[in-house]
């Protein structure tokens, strides 16, 4: 062995050594701390911070991590040399001690963490045990204030028991004057029963002379009652002649026709309320007195009404805000709802005939339905620039509009159409029209005026700048010559002589107006939610229904039966009869 050799050899014994000393030191130092802490938290005078402790423990096992590295590497670097085998395995015994030790530690360590865990729960009990001491401390002080508030009741008790034993008494003294006053009363009484049976006595012979005179009077009244029945007899014996006019009436119904039977209908409805009636001419009815009632509501959609029309002779149709169309039979009862029938408001609806019908919307379409089976079907679709407020079926299967401030005049083809615009113009949005197909008058009406037209050349006759509409339902028929329509005031006009005859100031904006020539009367319905009955034949007003609607009237339609139907913004359909 060379110097050199022997030089490596000596500092490896050194390194082992020194590796030795330093884990004996280490050993020595964490005995003492571990006892010091042990007896400090045995005699639970110390607070440890956990997180020191952690630290140092864990900065003692970086350096011991260290060193343990460097040994390691020293052996890497000698591993291969026989020379330093036995100190080698010397170093690896040094390893395997401080590791023992190590973990002998990490016990210790871990009974130090027992001992700061069972400090922690005795601290806790400790504060419970303070936390129950002034509990009961505060308890005890609360029953010695409860004491005296029981001592104070029960000073106040032998007050109220003093006191009413000097009430008791008190009651005893009001018993003896109320026996006092009623033996007083009693008298009292007795007197005054002396005295009734003596007002009774002169009161019967009153009586007497009373019935007497009664008497006399029924006899009179006797002879005027004989009369009234002479007077009734009659009046019956009118009433049975017209109920035999009834009867023959209803005998002749079997062998007429639907049209006939409606006429009829109305005929016998005249009769049966002939108190009502007075007979101007052999032709013509005036109802004198007005005794429109309601009978029956609905409630068919969830917006506002706009139009109703008579689709057979036993169904009825509706369009609503809430874009859809309601078919009815005569009893108002729901047979087909067409939800989403438009994309919009719909405003009006025409019948055709019974398979055929159509509709106009705000969503600026105009829509052809067509009955397949049981059901109505769309069969072509319009579209327009405006939107539609009115339209009408021509006797040749076209179809008349109002759009905005147009009249114009589509004509369907098979699968196609063909559309006349700008025929009759307005300044200002039209409403409605009125066509009179036997004379080729075209009246129009909205916000600007009332036109007239002749519907063949396409002429305006004349122009009334007064007369305003702006409701669909504001423009009716009256005869073949006169029509009314109205906004503020109600205009009666005449076609022949071009002017206005008669106009009538309502106390409302009407929106609705209906003619019924079979009783001479005109209801009128508007924003007031009030409907008025006029008579035809002098516009007297013979009836007022107050708020028959919740909002405003839209207009009115007749039924088969004679009975009118109104129909409202408030989503109501209301059924009246005279």
């Amino acid at each position: 062995m060379n110097y050199s050799g022997n030089k490596f050899y000596f500092i490896i014994s050194f390194l082992a050594a020194l590796f030795a000393i330093v884990n004996i030191i280490i050993e020595i130092v964490l005995f003492i701390k571990y006892e010091d802490l042990k007896k400090k938290i045995n005699d639970n005078s110390i607070d440890i911070s956990m997180n020191t402790f952690n630290q140092t423990i864990e900065n003692l096992k970086i350096d011991f991590e260290e060193k343990f590295y460097q040994l390691n590497q020293s052996i890497e670097n000698f591993d291969n040399d026989s020379m330093n085998k036995k100190k080698i395995n010397e170093i690896n015994e040094s390893i395997e001690n401080i590791e023992n030790i190590s973990y002998e530690n990490t016990n210790k360590i871990k009974e130090l963490y027992d001992l700061i865990e069972n400090n922690n729960e005795t601290r806790q009990i400790n504060n419970n045990n303070n936390e129950f001491y002034d509990l009961t401390e505060k308890i005890r002080n609360e029953n010695i204030e409860n004491t005296n508030k029981i001592k104070e009741l029960s000073g106040l008790i032998e007050n109220m028991r003093n006191e009413n034993i000097e009430n008791q008494k008190k009651i005893n003294e009001l018993y003896e004057i109320i026996d006092n006053i009623t033996n007083e009363n009693n008298n009292k009484i007795d007197e005054l029963y002396v005295i009734t049976e003596n007002i009774t006595n002169e009161n019967n012979n009153k009586i007497d002379e009373l019935y007497i005179i009664t008497e006399n009077i029924t006899n009179e009244n006797q002879n005027q009652i004989k009369e009234l029945y002479v007077i009734i007899d009659n009046i019956t014996n009118e009433n049975i002649e017209n109920q035999n006019k009834i009867e023959e009436l209803y005998v002749i119904i079997d062998n007429m026709s639907n049209k006939d039977i409606k006429e009829l209908k109305n005929e016998i409805k005249i009769l049966e309320s002939f108190h009502f009636v007075n007979y101007i001419n052999e032709d013509k009815v005036q109802l004198t007195k007005s005794s429109l009632k309601n009978i029956t509501s609905i409630y068919p959609h969830t917006q506002s009404i706009n139009s109703m029309s008579l689709i057979s002779d036993n169904n009825i149709i509706s369009v609503s805000g809430d874009k859809s169309i309601i078919i009815y039979d005569n009893n108002l009862n729901v047979l087909k709802n067409i939800s989403n029938a438009h994309n919009s408001n719909i405003n009006y609806v025409y019948v055709k005939d019974d398979n055929n019908f159509a509709t106009c919307s705000n969503d600026k379409k105009i829509k052809i339905w067509k009955k397949i089976g049981d059901t109505f079907q769309i069969d072509k679709i319009i579209e327009r620039d405006n939107i539609v407020n009115k339209i009408m079926y021509l006797s040749n299967g076209n179809i008349i509009e109002c759009s905005n401030s147009n009249i114009n005049i589509l004509e369907l083809r098979d699968n196609t159409y063909q559309i006349n615009n700008n025929i009759f113009t307005h300044t200002n949005e039209i409403k409605s029209f009125l066509y009179l197909e036997d004379k080729n008058i075209l009246i129009t009406s909205g916000i600007d005026g009332t036109k007239i037209w002749n519907f063949t050349d396409n002429s305006l006759i004349t122009y009334f700048a007064e007369v305003i509409c702006k409701s669909t339902y504001c423009l009716n028929k009256l005869d073949d010559d006169t029509f009314i329509v109205g906004y503020l005031n109600l205009y009666i006009i005449s076609i022949s002589e071009k002017n206005i005859i008669k106009e009538i100031n309502i106390p409302f904006i009407s929106n609705g107006i209906l003619y019924i020539e079979s009783k001479g009367i005109i209801l009128i319905g508007g924003i007031s939610k009030d409907i008025k009955v006029y008579r035809s034949d002098n516009f007297e007003c013979i009836q007022t229904i107050e708020d028959a609607h919740e909002f405003s009237i839209n207009g009115f339609i007749e039924l088969f039966d004679g009975s009118i139907v109104s129909f409202s913004s408030d989503r109501k359909m209301m059924v009246w009869i005279f």
